[in-house]
């Protein structure tokens, strides 16, 4: 494997409370569940309502693993569905002026049914920005085509978050969060 190990076997030490990048809504329209890890931690989302069949979904999560290895999995878009939950398809698409389209689909089990929806999103990737915290890196979504969704924007957001001397190497911790 490139990265030296599996994704799936990448510790995560612990996780900080998931939070929103952009204006919260109020504290009694944001509820909070979890998806379970490949190593069976619990991670938090928070859903926050935001409108009429509108919601704001945020998540963070600490990855022992260093942020090069995180961003190599992030932007390996035709492979996203071996790493993200319920995302059962993820490929790119011809872009119009040599961006990156994409193309996802999720499934999940609600009440019993399986509830599928797929959306076409252009990516944007932005790494070392002068006027932001050294090491952070961004994939900003923006909605393109869904039969299901009016609305579909957001970003993944990778930074370092520890690195720690270990013999004659280091032990990296990365942050990762995400919001739609």
């Amino acid at each position: 494997h490139r990265l030296g190990r599996p994704p799936h076997q990448y510790r995560t030490p612990q996780t900080p409370h998931a939070s929103a990048a952009r204006a919260a809504p109020s504290a009694s329209t944001t509820t909070t569940t979890s998806f379970q890890t490949p190593d069976g931690r619990k991670v938090p989302v928070a859903i926050g309502v935001t409108g009429i069949n509108s919601r704001c979904i945020s998540a963070n999560i600490l990855i022992a693993a260093p942020p090069s290895a995180v961003w190599d999995i992030l932007t390996d878009y035709d492979n996203l569905s071996k790493y993200v939950p319920n995302l059962v398809a993820s490929r790119v698409k011809p872009h119009p002026t040599g961006g990156i389209r994409l193309y996802q689909e999720g499934a999940q089990k609600v009440v019993g049914f399986e509830f599928r929806a797929a959306v076409t999103m252009d990516m944007v990737e932005s790494c070392g920005d002068a006027s932001e915290p050294k090491g952070l890196r961004r994939i900003n979504f923006s909605l393109v085509d869904s039969l299901m969704f009016g609305e579909f924007d957001g970003e993944w957001r990778l930074q370092p978050y520890s690195r720690k001397r270990v013999g004659e190497g280091y032990e990296y911790t990365s942050q990762l969060s995400y919001r739609v």
